[in-house]
């Protein structure tokens, strides 16, 4: 699978409207690590994960192939930044305690990257992959008009994305395992942000390209009538986990 860019054009729209991960993640990666000095943020995008890694160890290098992405992203005393793509760094042999991927191993050639994983993590280290999918929200109009927005761009997603749907289920993981406990991502965001998060949907991408139009422009006239108030949104997290030995 070559590199392909489907998130540069949207880096800004990214670091405006993409959610963040739940602390206690992290405080639960920190504490299955058997050292905190080096993370590596694999495909970190503008960021969003990249922050929580930071509170937990010393250092932290944050890598993306997009350079519009890693723009946007917050700027961090103990964090290095690199354009890098996932599958070949020139990060140090055996010298990450902890790896962590977000929202982003279903766009990589995975042998080549599993064999960058082993090479650079530490004999005892953990590498830890994490998605979420579509939320929930108690709204039943709002829900309503967002089924049918996913309905209309469900035939535009990339292929990938299926393993993501699937909860990652059909994802080949070289380590051994360690179980994970349950966690949810929790927002509460006005319709403004939730409009702003689906237009960072590739799927949308896709459709507009194709059609010319913007769909959560559509959307966002259908939700003029409801109430400018934020609302309370659940994604649920597919966490796997796993150590180098």
């Amino acid at each position: 699978m070559m590199y392909r860019d489907l998130f540069s054009s949207l880096a800004q729209q990214y670091a405006r409207f993409r959610p963040s991960y739940p602390e206690e993640l992290f405080i639960w990666i920190a504490n299955n690590c058997n050292a905190t000095k080096l993370a590596w943020d694999c495909a970190c995008g503008s960021g969003q994960a990249t922050t929580l890694l930071a509170s937990r160890f010393d250092r932290v290098i944050a890598t993306d192939s997009s350079l519009e992405q890693i723009s946007h992203a917050p700027a961090l005393g103990n964090v290095e930044y690199r354009i890098e793509p996932s599958e070949h760094t020139l990060l140090q042999s055996s010298s990450v305690d902890c790896i962590i991927v977000a929202q982003a191993i279903h766009w990589f050639a995975l042998e080549e990257f599993y064999a960058e994983a082993r090479r650079v993590l530490a004999p005892t280290g953990l590498i830890v992959v994490f998605s979420y999918q579509e939320f929930t929200c108690g709204d039943d109009f709002l829900m309503q008009h967002i089924n049918a927005f996913k309905k209309t761009i469900k035939p535009y997603w990339d292929p990938a994305r299926k393993m993501v749907d699937s909860g990652y289920s059909s994802l080949p993981f070289p380590f051994t395992r360690i179980t994970p406990p349950s966690f949810t991502m929790r927002t509460s965001w006005t319709k403004e942000q939730i409009v702003g998060y689906l237009s960072t949907w590739s799927a949308h991408k896709h459709y507009t390209q194709m059609t010319n139009h913007s769909l959560v422009a559509d959307l966002a006239i259908a939700l003029e009538s409801i109430d400018n108030k934020n609302y309370e949104l659940n994604w649920p997290l597919t966490i796997i986990a796993g150590t180098k030995n």
